[in-house]
């Protein structure tokens, strides 16, 4: 029964947030009864206030207490901050509490600075920063306030670490130089290995350790490796000694970089020194070399790891797990989690989410649905409940085993589920409903992402469209398909050159081959009606055609030797499709009656096939010009040197005697070269 789930066990996530949000809400308590009572704010009371909010990481609360309490403007500008109320979270009334400038000191606004920088807002820090230390600034197009703190205090080494984190979490272009313009302005401490005296200025602001290791975190998380090792060589060089953070920050810039030689020798030089690698050092290597697919490197330094006695965690486990998915080796990720669960000693490192979602992935691949299923009874067993990922692991795998039925029974519990499938359980989805016969559902998913979603990227949406188009075919839901086919081109999306492949092949118009270039089976057994599908190519053909964009190559010429095959009037009108192609400026005349011009207003090659079967009058081709506006729609198609031969052959069977006139072979010749130079691929 995979609907069953196990409690989280105590002290888990949910239990660890329940205790984070409490000095969350002592916070509260005590703002309601000073706004209650009118009373102000003294600056220790705030500075305990807003630190207990940003123990629990709400910033936004920090912030609105320090305008509520001070009156000033929180992001560092001029404005000013009356009024601001706070809301009682049973009742919902407001009140305001009294402002006070007392309330305003280096303890409240360094507070203030923690909570900009919780929220990555690098442009209110350094607004902040500059009307502590009373420099009027003109800062994202704001200029700051002038701020009076109590006892002439101005900003520190702490304030200006603060404003370099927010930098870090912002990260981009801009924020990167505002870190880096105020960590110049730091200055440097006195060289303690060589005892230089270096004559500091009052109110000097000195650069620490602190201040090193967030240049370098930053520079590494913008990939900018030059500068971080620079910053890292200036920190000996003033002696400060690197701690594991910055060693660690340095192995980032160096993996993010595949400086992978870079990085072991400087796992050398941290065995050497006072600093061992730890568990995270490791880790951080291990994940270098698995996303670059090299494994048996990882597994090198998986050895190295535990005789350097550092036993690896379920992080380890998960990044070489997941890197030998990456290089297509599930039987042997499956056997690297058998085995730390069936040893005593890490046993307990394989309950985790994170492990068992992608084991089940290992079987997916191996469309070992039986051991899926084990393994999901497993976590549920040692209390691991299975998440949205865990769940489309497993439908994938029993999709993979032929079991449509199941799967859909799985992927209806992620439906109910209370957080939003992504965009790869969504491509799962139309698989599952496409698979059970469910078109109408599968259909619906894509409308959705069309109308309002967006957790499918374009390429999830393509596959989506190219799944459903196929499996609709091969059904002979020739309704599906159409709709998905208008859907797909009204939404912007170009055919690619695998819809054409799959159309053909459920339609039984191509066979699949194996690896030894063999038939191996006919996409659909069942028997598909030949005039819905000689209609279906016509309609495809009009579709593009009415995007003003080229038919592929193959799919044009098999269309041709299809209604050639069938003969009557589907012969008849491949032969004016071709002569419609091939000639120049022709114009196919119709010799109908004026009623039926007026009905006929949108000429289509399937408007014209239906005519044919009605009337049997046929169209005639020809050079000149004619009164009637009314002409074919010229079909459009890509030509490239594999398909060259295959459409003159197919063209030449259909209008012999339209290609063995030597203007129209000449005629023909160039626009096939004309057509060639812009569409090859």
């Amino acid at each position: 029964d995979t609907s069953s789930s196990s409690a989280p066990a105590s002290g888990g996530p949910s239990s660890r947030g329940a205790m984070q949000a409490v000095p969350t809400l002592v916070a509260d308590r005590i703002l309601e009864t000073l706004a209650d009572a009118n009373a102000p704010l003294d600056s220790k009371t705030l500075a305990l206030i807003m630190n207990s909010y940003l123990s629990s990481r709400a910033g936004n609360k920090a912030i609105t207490a320090f305008e509520a309490a001070v009156g000033l403007s929180a992001d560092g500008s001029q404005s000013l901050k009356h009024g601001v109320t706070i809301t009682r979270s049973k009742s919902k009334t407001s009140k305001s509490l009294v402002p006070s400038l007392s309330a305003l000191n280096i303890f409240t606004a360094t507070a203030l600075l923690r909570a900009h920088a919780l929220r990555g807002d690098i442009s209110s820090a350094c607004r902040v920063l500059a009307a502590i230390e009373g420099k009027p600034s003109v800062i994202g197009g704001i200029e700051s306030a002038v701020w009076a703190m109590a006892d002439d205090v101005t900003a520190d080494t702490r304030c200006y670490n603060i404003v370099l984190a927010a930098a870090a979490k912002a990260g981009g272009k801009e924020a990167s130089e505002r870190a880096l313009e105020l960590f110049n302005a730091m200055q440097d401490p006195p060289n303690v290995r060589n005892q230089s005296t270096v004559t500091l200025s009052p109110n000097a602001v000195i650069k620490s350790e602190v201040s090193y290791n967030t240049m370098i975190s930053l520079f590494a998380k913008e990939k900018r490796l030059s500068d971080a090792l620079n910053v890292f060589y200036d920190m000996r060089n003033v002696g400060i000694r690197p701690d594991k953070f910055t060693y660690t920050s340095v192995l980032k810039a160096l993996v993010a970089e595949r400086d992978f030689n870079g990085a072991e020798e400087l796992l050398q030089e941290m065995r050497a020194g006072s600093y061992k690698p730890d568990v995270v050092t490791y880790n951080t290597l291990i994940k270098g070399l698995c996303d670059s697919l090299l494994w048996f490197r990882a597994k090198g330094l998986i050895t190295e790891m535990e005789g350097m006695g550092v036993k690896p965690n379920s992080m380890t486990y998960g990044l070489l797990m997941n890197g030998l998915l990456k290089v297509n080796k599930p039987d042997a990720c499956l056997t690297l989690f058998e085995s730390a669960y069936s040893d005593a000693r890490t046993s307990y490192l394989t309950e985790n989410i994170y492990l068992y979602t992608t084991a089940i992935t290992a079987a997916s691949r191996l469309g070992d649905y039986e051991r899926a299923l084990d393994l999901l009874g497993r976590m549920k067993a040692v209390g691991v409940k299975p998440n949205i990922k865990t769940l489309t692991a497993l439908t994938g795998a029993l999709l993979s085993a032929k079991k449509p039925d199941l799967a859909l029974s799985v992927y209806n519990q992620i439906q109910k589920s209370s957080v939003k499938p992504d965009g790869y359980s969504l491509s799962i989805g139309i698989k599952v409903n496409c698979e059970s016969g469910l078109l109408e559902d599968a259909a619906s998913i894509l409308t959705e992402q069309r109308t309002g979603g967006r957790e499918m990227s374009g390429r999830d949406v393509m596959f989506g469209y190219n799944y459903l188009i196929g499996a609709a075919l091969k059904r002979s839901r020739f309704d599906v398909a159409r709709a998905a086919m208008t859907e797909l081109l009204e939404s912007g999306y170009i055919p690619s050159k695998l819809l054409y492949k799959t159309m053909l092949f459920s339609l039984n118009m191509i066979r699949k081959k194996d690896k030894y270039n063999n038939i191996i089976r006919k996409e659909t057994d069942l028997e598909i009606d030949e005039n819905d599908r000689f209609q279906y190519l016509l309609f495809v053909l009009d579709s593009i055609r009415g995007r003003n964009l080229e038919c592929d190559g193959g799919f044009y010429s098999l269309t041709v030797q299809e209604g050639f095959s069938l003969g009557g009037n589907r012969r008849k009108l491949v032969r004016s499709i071709v002569s419609q192609r091939v000639q120049d400026t022709a114009n196919i005349q119709q010799e109908l009656s004026e009623d039926v011009l007026t009905d006929m207003q949108e000429w289509s090659w399937e408007a014209y096939f239906d005519h044919l079967n009605e009337s049997g009058t046929e169209v005639v081709a020809n050079d000149k010009d004619v009164n009637d506006e009314k002409v074919f729609p010229p079909v459009r198609v890509r030509i490239t040197d594999i398909n060259r031969r295959q459409l003159f052959m197919a063209e030449k069977r259909a209008a012999p005697l339209l290609l063995r006139k030597g203007k129209n072979k000449k005629r023909r010749a160039d626009k096939w070269t004309a057509s060639s130079v812009t569409t090859s691929r």
